[in-house]
């Protein structure tokens, strides 16, 4: 008798139950979606900061080639 009582409020709460699991994997994935985000936005500045970075001793090598040229050229 007691079984039959625990199935059938096992089956009376199996509904609230899956609705229960549904939306915590809902906030799982939600969650998960917003750290991908805070991710991506931290890379996004990395690779901001490294084009910068690489863009400036790129400027400094092309000033030093030109700064050089024009010295040997004064020397011929």
């Amino acid at each position: 008798m007691i079984e039959k009582i625990s199935d059938a409020v096992g089956t009376i709460y199996l509904p609230t139950h899956i609705k229960r699991v549904t939306k915590a994997e809902a906030e799982e994935k939600k969650i998960e979606a917003l750290i991908n985000i805070e991710i991506t936005e931290i890379k996004q500045r990395a690779l901001k900061r490294h084009i910068q970075e690489e863009g400036k001793k790129q400027e400094n090598i092309e000033n030093i080639t030109a700064e050089a040229l024009g010295r040997l050229k004064g020397e011929i």
